[in-house]
């Protein structure tokens, strides 16, 4: 099976296998990386992120993911928030997470990481385009904007009410926006 996700952090290399979860690599100097640890929980996460010791996961259908990996080699989850729709793209910023799903850009607060809530969101016309093999995974955040590319175009979004994301602007284009 190819491999899921890809973060580098801490001095860490983190990936997801699908057969058999998430692998945990240190990452040397000099030489291969190691393999440090295996979470087999973890088996279907395209997209990862990685900040101050804390692993965020986008897992498909189960929505972001968050472990303590602060100790590489004993990866422990420490909290969930399920997401309606299947949770593609990440993004964290302080205590904000920043998740894409089929159907929006879902904004989640980390404050407290063993129970993250989900604050808000903002719906985009989105939809899985198999016949361009794409999916809503791509967006950048930058202070309260996001700009978020969708099968409209691209919308840039005003994130200053994590609540009630607002459009500020957008541009149309031909085909569906797939990434920045």
């Amino acid at each position: 099976d190819p491999l899921e996700g890809l973060a580098v952090g801490g001095g860490n290399v983190f990936t997801v296998d699908p057969s058999r979860g998430l692998l945990v690599y240190d990452e040397p100097l000099v030489g291969p990386p190691n393999l440090v640890a295996t979470l087999s929980a973890i088996r279907h996460a395209a997209y990862l992120a990685v900040d101050s010791g804390r692993l965020y996961t986008s897992e498909h259908e189960k929505g972001l993911g968050i472990l303590d990996v602060s100790i590489p080699a004993a990866p422990a989850e420490v909290g969930r928030v399920a997401t309606p729709g299947e949770a593609y793209g990440i993004e964290v910023a302080g205590e904000r997470a920043y998740l894409r799903t089929a159907t929006a850009l879902r904004i989640i607060d980390l404050s407290d990481p063993e129970h993250p809530a989900d604050l808000g969101a903002f719906a985009t016309d989105d939809h899985d385009d198999a016949a361009y093999q794409w999916k809503p995974s791509e967006f950048l955040v930058a202070g309260d904007l996001a700009f978020v590319p969708d099968s409209t175009g691209l919308r840039v979004l005003d994130l200053a009410d994590p609540g009630q994301p607002v459009e500020i602007g957008s541009w149309p284009t031909t085909w569906p926006a797939r990434s920045i």
